[in-house]
């Protein structure tokens, strides 16, 4: 009976193995099956003999451990990261550093094994299920209520780190002189930071992570800005905490706003916006229906290493009686891989043109906001795209920064910092 079993796990791995081996060269379904078919019974012929005295425990650990160690060398490679982050290459190969190619040959096995990421989903999921912990702490943490934070150190101190005098001092600046800039050729800028989901939600954080992320870089920063009135900031952080009383304005399993946040944001804005522009018709919250369905494979669950655990409430709002805005263009438009669109209403609105310049939360935002303007640039670029707003001759710009970009995207741009003769002119003391 033991000789049975034994040959029918033999023949279950040669199989196993044949199949994973031939799948990275066949692509045919059936051939595929006859041909590890084929190749499985015939060494199932030649091996017989030889495991026949074995011991069946001896066998199975035997068979199981080369089996376990060669199929990821063998089958087909991983394309995809569940980390959201670009994989290793493979090496080349250099006869004057062969350490090095050993070292990164490492890496990209690391990255590329076969069926890596099932095998990280399945611990992922057992870990989470188990524990009801992060599998990938450093990257993510569960709170309360299963709701998913950032944890990553860089994310920490980009949002939590206090800005030192020298740096406010020169954001400060800088948002002077690209509101000048603009101002004197009649475009008008708005400056605003969305605040991270640790700033509205602070409640279902994690204790360690709510300490570390006691302090707020976009307070700091906003708290200068009303000393500032020449710059015009908007502050969206109270309307989001005062919004959640009716809805929430987060994911609980996503970095980002909701579509009702995104609302709540748009209304701030707009509504300082329509103080210099009293052509503007804000939106009202009962323009659109709201409906919502629950939805799993957030961005921070995602990290986690697998997309059907949690799941969380998708509000969606769409327009009773207005206008959709119509696609023109969609490209890049320099070597960073920045995008614009260019959207324009199929009737004119008010005769305003908006620049907005954004990222991923605006991808909401853009719903509300460009029906307010007869044509709408949106570049999702990480600073300001100074030529590019020259050329389409907008009216205002809307800048857009999430909370922990803002040290990253509030650097002069070189338009305006190669401008001696405007520098000199209205800031004198900042060439020196």
């Amino acid at each position: 009976m033991k000789n049975w079993l034994k040959y029918t796990l033999l023949l279950l791995f040669l199989f196993t193995f044949s199949f994973v081996l031939l799948l990275q060269w066949i692509i045919s379904e059936a051939t595929l099956l006859t041909a590890a078919a084929a190749i499985s019974v015939s060494a199932f012929f030649i091996l017989k003999h030889y495991v026949a005295s074995w011991p069946f425990h001896k066998f199975f650990l035997i068979a199981s451990f080369l089996l376990l160690i060669t199929i990821p060398m063998v089958g087909p490679k991983e394309t995809t990261s569940l980390e959201n982050r670009k994989l290793a290459a493979f090496p080349d190969f250099r006869f004057s550093n062969v350490w090095k190619f050993l070292f990164d040959y490492e890496d990209y096995f690391n990255d590329s094994f076969s069926f890596r990421n099932t095998a990280v989903k399945a611990i992922s999921k057992f870990r989470f299920r188990l524990f009801r912990v992060s599998p990938m702490p450093v990257i993510v943490q569960v709170g309360k209520n299963d709701w998913l934070y950032t944890s990553r150190p860089d994310y920490i101190k980009d949002t939590s780190s206090p800005f030192t005098a020298a740096q406010l001092d020169s954001v400060i600046m800088n948002l002077k002189i690209i509101t000048k800039y603009f101002d004197i050729r009649n475009i008008k800028y708005y400056f605003t930071v969305i605040p991270v989901k640790e700033r509205i939600y602070p409640e279902f954080m994690p204790q360690d992570l709510l300490f570390r992320m006691e302090f707020s870089k976009a307070a700091q920063l906003n708290a200068e800005l009303l000393k500032h009135p020449e710059i015009r900031s908007v502050d969206v952080k109270d309307v989001l905490i005062e919004g959640k009383k009716t809805r929430p304005t987060y994911y609980s399993g996503d970095t980002h706003w909701n579509v009702f946040g995104a609302f709540l944001g748009y209304r701030k804005i707009i509504d300082r916006v329509a103080q210099d522009f009293p052509q503007i018709k804000p939106f009202e919250i009962d323009d659109y229906t709201i409906d919502s369905i629950m939805v799993d494979a957030g961005d921070l669950q995602l990290l986690m290493g697998f997309s059907d655990e949690l799941f969380f409430r998708r509000y969606r709002m769409k327009p009773i009686d207005q206008d959709v805005p119509v696609v023109i263009d969609s490209t890049t438009f320099d070597s960073t891989s920045s995008r614009f669109s260019i959207r324009v209403m199929p009737k004119p609105v008010n005769g305003l043109r908006l620049f907005l310049i954004r990222d991923s939360f605006s991808e909401y935002m853009r719903i509300f906001i460009t029906p307010n303007f007869d044509r709408t640039v949106l570049g999702w670029t990480p600073t300001v795209p100074v030529a590019k707003v020259m050329q389409e001759k907008p009216d205002l710009v809307i800048h857009q920064i999430l909370e922990h970009y803002v040290m990253h995207t509030l650097k002069l741009p070189p338009e305006i910092s190669g401008d001696t003769l405007f520098l000199n002119q209205h800031f004198p003391g900042y060439m020196k």
